[in-house]
Parts: structure tokens; C-alpha cells; sequence
């Protein structure tokens, strides 16, 4: 087989194959021999028709039939040997057979392109640093505080904190109840925005018994393009108010905590130093996203937009399962495009990296993972084996290697300096929500 290929422009290539006749002869022979099996012919049993009838009569559909056939056999196996990656399955735009010659076909493919790589080491990074501090500690015990509340039925009306149990009917427009559309024994903690502010806001002071009907009108930037804009009209039936009595924080309450400590102080010394885990996964996750950032800056190229339009219609499928709503596709691509090309950008930058530096890994760093994660479950090594041969968990837990190794590499070859920074507005309303 011979392959050739020549681009076309940035994502397209066209790959011409040539077979030589030999290939075409042997498959058309093997089509003849196939029909001599079935074929039936007055005067002799099947399988025993003279193999001069079945070259005289079948000879064109045998030849199609191994044309094709060698096209389907061999555009995959060209498509591997010149390590090509289709956005698409291509079209076969030209076929060439001249009885007793070679087999060429001509395919046109969108690929991923070749990122050629302008800069990839020697960035300057900033890593922003931070302590845990007296604030998240705070936080992290209210937490555990609001976590293992006793919720106590109060009969006055709902405060903002108070849980209710309720019946939610999403009605049309004229007041009707929707088919399939009643949600019972919904728990809504008041305050925490499950529904929006709005519901916070019109089921306050609510009584166990009572029915209110709410009219919401969504806003239009509303990060779910599903309910942007909507207005939607339910009737909440409230079950039950529950009001959350918190324990005391003491040694006791350190006591009744997972796996239960001796006191106040070890609990806050072990929170402490979960917190400090979290954080450091944070601060690289952030870090690691400004490599990002820098290195799609500073390779840019052309993304095919067929890669882009396929992603976008991934997302769109996505937001339509599971509901009967109509999904406003224009909103959802336009929420989304800017993200998923840089996230396209990065995938073909990272992989380009990959090849360039050979950065793999091999069966021992496998195998340590694994136990590091048998170590950390309390599992034994072999039970984590099994769980991981299940679905895509092996292919999953090998490419977050290869993501660490690529990191590592990036980080090393980079200089970064630390920033220390206090707490940001986001990290606070994020812990207060």
C-alpha cells in the first residue's frame, strides 16, 4: 500500500492510496469462490456451478464488491499509518481501477491540526498563596455545626435557614398543572438560593399546611440557558418546617464527629489540616490553569470549526436529556463557544507537548498509584485493580497520570513565583453560600 498526503489547508488533508493489483485480484477471486457457494444453477448442485459461469456472469459485481471492500479495509489502516486523527469519517472523492491495474482512491479528511509550538518553556508564572487562616476555620465548624443539626418541626412561620419539606406543581402559564411535573417531598433549606432568591424570598414566613402560588421570571445572563429568560409559575404545597438546633462546640461535639476525637482541639488540628490539603490543590489547580492560559496565548493557531461545532452540539444533546423544556440552542453554543475552543486549544497544544518531550508512563508508575490509592481507601491492592477494570477507570486513572507528568514537566521547566494573596472576594462568597 502505498499512501500519500498532501494538505489542504489548516485541518484538511487530502490522503491519496494506491493497491497494488495483485490486492484487487485476490479479492475478487475470494468473491468468486464465495459465489460459487451460493450460487444455484439448473443442472448442478449448489457449490458445484463451473467457476467459468460464475467469471462470465458475475465478474462486474464481484470487482464493486472488492473495490469497496478494500476501501473500507484499508482508509483506516492509511489513516493510522500516518498517525492522522479525523474530526469526521472524510469523503472518498476518486476512485481509479483499470482492469488488471492497481486500486487508488483519493480521500478528503478534516483533522486535527499539527500545532506547530512557539513557546512552551521558560513561562513566567505567578502562584498565588495563601494560608488557612482564623476565617475558614470558623467556616469549617459552622459547617459541621449546620452538617449534624438536629432539624426540630416549628409551627411559626419559615425563617431564611429554616428547611422545608414541600410538594412543588410546575403549572403553565393560565394557572394548569403540568403533566409529570409534581416534585414531592422536596427539602429546601432557605437562603441557600436551591431555587433562586426569589423562592427564598416569597416562601418566608410560610406555615406548615400552607399553599402559595409563585410566579418567577429568570434573568436572561442566568448561567443555565435552559431557564434564562423563562418565566415559570409554580404551587408549593409546605409539608413541614424544621428549624436547625446547633450544638454546642465543644469536646463533646468533637466527640460525636467521624471517627470521633478526644477533643475540641483535635478536631480543629485535624480540620486544619484538611483544610490545608484542599487549599494546596486549589492553589496548583490555579496555577496550573495560568500555564494554561499562557500557553494558549502564546501558540496560537486555527481551530477547525467542525471540532467546535461538534462539542457545542455535545453540550446542546446534553441539556436537552432529561427534559421536556425547549433547549434554546443559539443561547447554549453562545454561552459556551469561547470555552470549549480554548479547551480544544489546550487538548491539541497539551497533546502536541506530549509527543514532542515523550512524556509517557510506564507499568511502575501504574502500579504505584494504584497502591497509593489501596493505601489511602484501607483496600487491598487487588480489590482497586478490579474496581478500576470496570468501564474506562484504568484509561481515566492513566491519562491523570500522563496530566501529572505533563504538569511536572511544565512546572520544571518554567519560573514561578510565589504571590502571597489574602482570601478572594469569589473564595469568600463561595464559603458563605
Amino acid at each position: 500500500m502505498d499512501i500519500s498526503v498532501k494538505e489542504l489547508k489548516a485541518g484538511e488533508v487530502e490522503m491519496t492510496v494506491t493497491l497494488p493489483s495483485e490486492s484487487v485480484r485476490d479479492e475478487v477471486e475470494n468473491r468468486f469462490r464465495e459465489y460459487q457457494k451460493k450460487v444455484a444453477l439448473k443442472g448442478f448442485r449448489r457449490g458445484k456451478v463451473p467457476m467459468s459461469y460464475i467469471r462470465k456472469n458475475m465478474e462486474g459485481q464481484a470487482l464493486n464488491e472488492a473495490v469497496n471492500e478494500l476501501i473500507n479495509r484499508h482508509y483506516p489502516l492509511a489513516v493510522g499509518e500516518k498517525e492522522l486523527v479525523p474530526i469526521d469519517q472524510g469523503n472518498i472523492e476518486k476512485v481509479d481501477h483499470e482492469p488488471g491495474g492497481p486500486l487508488t482512491f483519493v480521500a478528503r479528511i478534516e483533522v486535527e491540526p499539527t500545532v506547530e509550538l512557539s513557546q512552551y518553556t521558560g513561562l513566567e508564572v505567578e502562584r498565588l498563596v495563601r494560608e488557612v487562616d482564623d476565617n475558614d476555620m470558623d467556616k469549617a465548624l459552622k459547617d459541621l455545626q449546620e452538617k449534624y443539626a438536629s432539624w426540630v418541626p416549628v409551627e411559626d412561620g419559615a425563617a431564611q435557614g429554616d428547611q422545608l419539606t414541600c410538594d412543588i406543581q410546575e403549572n403553565d402559564s393560565m394557572g394548569l398543572a403540568l403533566d409529570e411535573r409534581l416534585y414531592k417531598n422536596i427539602d429546601v433549606v432557605l437562603g441557600k438560593g436551591a431555587y433562586g432568591p426569589v423562592f427564598d424570598e416569597r416562601m418566608e414566613g410560610v406555615k406548615a399546611g400552607e399553599t402559595r402560588d409563585l410566579t418567577i421570571t429568570n434573568p436572561e445572563d442566568d448561567p443555565d440557558p435552559e431557564v434564562a429568560g423563562k418565566t415559570e409559575y409554580y404551587t408549593v404545597t409546605v409539608n413541614e418546617v424544621k428549624r436547625a438546633e446547633l450544638a454546642e462546640i465543644n469536646d463533646d461535639f468533637a466527640s460525636e464527629i467521624p471517627p470521633g476525637f478526644d477533643s475540641l482541639e483535635a478536631l480543629k488540628e485535624h480540620m486544619r489540616g484538611e483544610l490545608s490539603k484542599s487549599l494546596d490543590r486549589n492553589i496548583e489547580q490555579t496555577l496550573n490553569g495560568r500555564i494554561i492560559d499562557q500557553l494558549i496565548e502564546k501558540n496560537p493557531f486555527e481551530v477547525p470549526a467542525k471540532m467546535i461545532d461538534q462539542r457545542l452540539q455535545e453540550i446542546v444533546d446534553q441539556a436537552r436529556q432529561g427534559t421536556d423544556n425547549p433547549i434554546d440552542e443559539g443561547v447554549v453554543r453562545e454561552t459556551y463557544a469561547q470555552q470549549v475552543e480554548n479547551q480544544i486549544r489546550w487538548t491539541l497544544i497539551a497533546k502536541a507537548i506530549l509527543k514532542k518531550e515523550e512524556i509517557k508512563i510506564g507499568d511502575s508508575e501504574i502500579e504505584a498509584e494504584i497502591a497509593r490509592i489501596a493505601e489511602e481507601q484501607g483496600q487491598p491492592v487487588e480489590t482497586i485493580k478490579l474496581q478500576l477494570s470496570r468501564g474506562d477507570s484504568m484509561r481515566r486513572m492513566a491519562e491523570g497520570l500522563v496530566e501529572r507528568n505533563l504538569f511536572d514537566f511544565l512546572r520544571s521547566n518554567s519560573t514561578i513565583t510565589d504571590k502571597p494573596v489574602e482570601k478572594t472576594d469569589a473564595e469568600e462568597s463561595s464559603s458563605e453560600s
